[in-house]
Formats: C-alpha cells, sequence, structure tokens
C-alpha cells in the first residue's frame, strides 16, 4: 500500500497539470464505471434519489443517477486539483460572491463557524475558499484510515487552511474558534449520537445538533458557503451572508435551518451533491431503515 501512494504522489501531479476538459472527461468516465466496480455505491445514491425526488418518474430518476455518477467521478478529479493544482492554475478556473459577508465577519470581535456541505467539489472548494481570504479557515475533516494517505492529504490541507480538526474533536473545534480562526464545518452526513431527527427533502434525515451547540457557545458568527461547477469547468464559489438568529436555542428549528439550507442548493445542481452516501441510515424512530439489504453492509464496513 505504501508503494501505491508513492505512485499516486507523480500521477496526481501530471493529472494537475492535464486540460481542464481531460480531467472532466475522465472523471466522468471513472464515474461511469461505478456501475460495474462500486456497486453498492451505485445502489445507495439510486436509492437516495428515489427517496428525495420521488416527483420524477423512473426515467427522470435513471438520467438523474446518471448525472450524479458522472459527477462522483469528477469530484475524483477535483480532488486530485485540490491536492496537486498550484494556485496560479486555480485563480484561473473560478470566481467568487459573497466576500464582503467574510470580511465583516472576521473583523468583528466574534469567532467565525462556516457551515458547508458535501457536494462533490467540496475539498477544491474549500482550498479556492482559503484562496479568496485574508484570514484562512481551518476545516473540520474525517481521516482516513489508510496512515500514508491521511498524511498526503493532510498535508496539503494544512498548506492552505493552517491546520485540521478530526470531527470528533470538539474540544479542539472550541479552542480554534476561540482563537479567532474561521473554521469551515460540514455536518451533512451520518452520525451515531447528538442527533436530532429534521427534514431532507421531505426525507426524516439523523441531523447532527453538536454544531448549533457549539456556535451558541462560542457566539460565533455563522456562514454557509457553497460551490458547484458550470458546463464550461468554471467553477462559483458563493458565501451566504451570516445567519440571523441562529442558534434559535430549539434544536430540530436549527437542523431544518441547515438541512433547508443545503436542499435550497442541490435542487440548483442535483447531481454534483454526494448521493452516494447513506445520508438516511439511521433507522427511523419507528425502527424502520429506509434501505433495504441491498446497501447494507456490517458495521464494521460502513462507509
Amino acid at each position: 500500500m505504501h508503494r501505491l501512494m508513492l505512485l499516486l504522489v507523480p500521477i496526481g501531479w501530471l493529472l494537475a497539470r492535464l486540460p481542464m476538459s481531460w480531467l472532466m472527461s475522465m472523471g466522468g468516465g471513472l464515474g461511469r464505471m461505478q456501475r460495474r466496480l462500486t456497486p453498492l455505491r451505485v445502489r445507495i445514491a439510486e436509492r437516495n434519489l428515489s427517496l428525495c425526488f420521488d416527483q420524477l418518474d423512473e426515467s427522470q430518476r435513471d438520467q438523474l443517477l446518471d448525472s450524479t455518477l458522472g459527477d462522483t467521478g469528477r469530484g475524483l478529479m477535483e480532488m486530485v486539483l485540490a491536492v496537486w493544482a498550484s494556485d496560479r492554475r486555480l485563480r484561473r478556473l473560478y470566481s467568487v460572491t459573497g466576500l464582503e459577508h467574510y470580511q465583516q465577519a472576521i473583523e468583528g470581535e466574534q469567532p467565525v463557524l462556516i457551515y458547508s456541505a458535501h457536494f462533490t467539489s467540496v475539498e477544491l472548494a474549500c482550498r479556492l475558499l482559503n484562496l479568496s481570504v485574508s484570514r484562512p479557515a481551518a476545516m473540520v475533516v474525517r481521516r482516513q484510515s489508510n496512515l500514508s494517505l491521511e498524511w498526503m492529504i493532510d498535508r496539503s490541507r494544512r498548506r492552505h487552511a493552517g491546520q485540521t480538526l478530526e470531527k470528533k474533536d470538539l474540544k479542539g473545534l472550541m479552542r480554534t474558534l476561540r482563537q479567532q480562526q474561521p473554521v469551515i464545518y460540514g455536518f451533512d452526513q451520518h452520525f451515531t449520537d447528538q442527533t436530532v431527527w429534521s427534514s431532507l427533502f421531505g426525507v426524516p434525515a439523523a441531523t447532527l445538533s453538536t454544531a448549533a451547540k457549539l456556535a451558541a457557545r462560542s457566539k460565533a458568527v455563522v456562514l454557509s458557503f457553497w460551490c458547484y461547477r458550470d458546463d464550461d469547468g468554471h467553477y462559483h464559489l458563493s458565501i451566504d451572508p451570516a445567519w440571523a438568529d441562529y442558534p434559535s436555542g430549539e434544536a430540530v428549528l436549527d437542523a431544518d435551518r441547515y438541512n433547508h439550507w443545503i436542499e435550497s442548493r442541490v435542487r440548483a445542481h442535483p447531481s454534483q451533491y454526494l448521493w452516494v452516501h447513506r445520508r438516511f441510515r439511521q433507522p427511523l424512530p419507528d425502527g424502520r431503515s429506509l434501505y433495504d439489504d441491498s446497501v447494507v453492509r456490517k458495521k464494521h464496513r460502513n462507509p
């Protein structure tokens, strides 16, 4: 495995220098190969889309699934750009709106917490955000189980983010906020504890309540940002105004607000969301599962 990691470095370096049209074409091809290579992920995406877009007919959902798999593969190429592309190249690939909201937040005396979500380009989006601002934001991340891969990715993240925080390191997150370093936090995936039931596309979704509690305890200004790629391979990064009257003190209302924000962004570019993740994995309060046996694996192998 260590030798494989050594091969990834020159391969990634070379890929990051290819024309965008080539990268996106290669990514789309990798996405389509998921039907044969990772059929479980395809079934998960298919189920998620049927839950969240039940108003579409079967043909429309199949078309959305194809687009989703293509954009998931392109997300791998966007990870390559995030890790290996030069600042000079990246500056030509994107535009940003809402920088004034970020600047206003960091000029205040309060900590700054920046909500994000798991779009396929989220890794690249974090680098583009930090490339655009005067005070970079730390990142809350999930560590890789492969130590060599984790070292390579974390080294890249720290170059632009300054530091990374493991998603369960709440003390470290709070300490970083109090040190006046902004923190990027995406919590739209499955968590097993400290969750409340909220709605995402009308589907019950166990949603982490810790983020709102952190905002309340640190008295942080909360912003949100997202990024999408257009048909020309250009990235549009958008930073929203500070969230007013948040947190509300009502855990479910705060979770609803986060999920509604995600939903509004996903509807604009639905295939660029990470549908291959089992977002609705936690059984419903009545014990029912939203996934059948074809997308269930043993606990230690869960994605």
